[in-house]
């Protein structure tokens, strides 16, 4: 049926549920992503509607395995990253599982593990208005969808994903919006998003869940921290987004890359300890150095090369079976959760949230008592 566009608006809210004032725009939205036209919205079936089904709608925290799934999420932001590469930053409050990582140590200088889906980062600007709880989850567009509206989205308004391919890079989990996957506003009054919005509310109000669901109720035993124990765990969002730009905060995170990962690499010409970790939790990833007094305090003195490396394989989550940590082979991990002290600081007076850096201190790495 051929509608006059001057009567659409007419014409939808007579022939389609909805609760508030159909967004003509938004139904522009629904119907290029795709590489052909497709229907503005389904046709309602009749019975009960299986839409509010939890079962056809997981929440992030429930991703295991690359698939296809359908998603129910908040749209947070979306930005042209790279010529015709467009990201849309999704949310639901929740987190997503920790992966094990796959890559060569040895290689990390040269092909790091990535900080995020996208190339660059997103400006400290755009990172302030993000919540600083639950994973921000990437969807990139496969190469042929159309994205010419894709700028009009509206940012903070709830939708449904179908049809959306999950896959993991570098160990972050993201979506693929593929010809297939189709994107719909929803009313605030749908039964998936008010329980959605009821948990997330319930979380950015309990201090005590503003964590990884899977790091509680403790980290594992690995480190220890000095005199931090009356001090409140915060995520890495919350350190990237934080006031000042120096700053003290202890987090708990997965070590899931480290630069040198030897013990006769640790000395380089300068002469002084120096080492790079790269932290993970649910919300972001980010590089923190290492340097001198606090390499000694990380690793309780001046062990020996083979005790060094046990405890920083313990740190990375190395098996034993894998044998001594680098090697040609990419190697296989689980870091485990971990807490440790974060320092903010900057190299530059000029420039001081543009040479803003991390280091870790006041940390321990425990020995095995096993």
């Amino acid at each position: 049926m051929v509608v006059p566009l001057r009567d659409l608006s007419k014409y939808l809210s007579r022939r389609v549920n909805v609760i508030n004032t159909v967004n003509v725009i938004g139904a522009v939205i629904e119907t290029t992503f795709a590489k052909k036209t497709k229907r503005v919205f389904p046709k309602k079936k009749k019975g009960r509607d299986t839409g509010t089904d939890f079962r056809k709608f997981p929440m992030f925290r429930e991703f295991k395995e690359e698939t296809v799934t359908n998603l129910t999420c908040k749209i947070l932001h979306h930005s042209n990253v790279a010529k015709d590469k467009w990201v849309i930053y999704a949310w639901d409050g929740t987190d997503t599982q920790p992966n094990a990582i796959c890559s060569n140590l040895e290689d990390e200088l040269k092909h790091p593990l990535p900080l995020q889906r996208e190339r660059l980062p997103l400006s400290r600007e755009i990172l302030c208005t993000l919540p600083t709880v639950g994973s921000i989850f990437r969807i990139v567009f496969e190469t042929g969808v159309q994205k010419s509206h894709l700028h009009l989205l509206t940012v903070g308004k709830w939708v449904k994903i179908t049809y959306l391919r999950l896959k993991l890079y570098g160990g972050l989990w993201h979506g693929v919006f593929t010809c297939h996957t189709k994107l719909r506003y929803i009313s605030n009054e749908d039964q998936l998003i008010v329980e959605r919005q009821r948990l997330a509310d319930e979380r950015l109000s309990l201090i005590s869940r503003r964590m990884s669901y899977l790091s509680f109720p403790e980290p594992l035993p690995i480190t220890a921290v000095n005199h931090r124990d009356h001090v409140t765990p915060v995520t890495l969002m919350s350190v990237l987004t934080h006031s000042e730009v120096t700053a003290i905060f202890k987090c708990i995170v997965r070590v899931v890359a480290a630069i040198p990962c030897k013990a006769e690499n640790l000395c380089l010409s300068t002469e002084k300890y120096k080492m790079r970790l790269t932290l993970k939790d649910s919300t972001a990833r980010i590089h923190a150095n290492v340097i001198e007094e606090d390499v000694v305090t990380l690793f309780d003195g001046y062990p020996d090369d083979e005790k060094w490396n046990r405890k920083l394989n313990r740190l990375l989550g190395v098996s034993d079976s894998n044998g001594s940590i680098g090697g040609e082979k990419d190697t296989t991990r689980n870091p485990p959760w971990v807490c440790v002290c974060l320092k903010s600081y900057y190299l530059s007076e000029d420039d001081i949230w543009g040479t803003r850096n991390f280091r870790v201190f006041d940390t321990k790495i425990l020995e095995d008592s096993s």
